[in-house]
């Protein structure tokens, strides 16, 4: 997912360019209901807000904050 973060930004950590599309903003805690129990995910964010990973996009349905 963090892979994902930086080619949705343009950049990678720490590197600034002026075809970059927004800041990194940390994580996001996800829990997802499993069949062997609750797992939590990390989701990296983004400030202005718009990057969703692809495995959240679709058939992923999360519970709690």
């Amino acid at each position: 997912m963090q892979l994902e973060r930086q080619k949705y930004l343009g950049v990678g950590p720490y590197e600034r360019s002026a075809e970059r599309q927004g800041q990194a903003n940390g994580y996001k805690p996800k829990t997802v209901a499993t069949r062997v129990g609750k797992i939590t995910f990390d989701v990296p964010q983004v400030r202005e807000g718009g990057f969703i990973p692809k495995r959240w996009k679709r058939g992923c349905a999360a519970s709690g904050p």
